[in-house]
């Protein structure tokens, strides 16, 4: 949920920025750096996809450690 929040805001700011230029959208994605969303700082890669490190964790006697195989 909350990545969806911050893809939300994200786009909204595009929008007020860019109206509905697409190649406005991509530069202003392109070139965003370490957005303060919720979830965490946010970044974009040359082709606009989100590159945000995503660590998983399970519950060991009661506490949230890193997943390990």
């Amino acid at each position: 949920m909350l990545f969806f929040y911050d893809s939300v805001k994200i786009t909204e700011e595009d929008l007020k920025k860019c109206d509905e230029n697409v190649d406005c959208i991509r530069n202003y994605l392109v070139n965003l750096k370490d957005y303060p969303g919720i979830s965490g700082k946010i970044n974009f890669d040359e082709n606009g996809d989100v590159t945000k490190s995503l660590k998983i964790k399970t519950i060991t006697n009661g506490q949230f450690v890193p997943y390990e195989e």
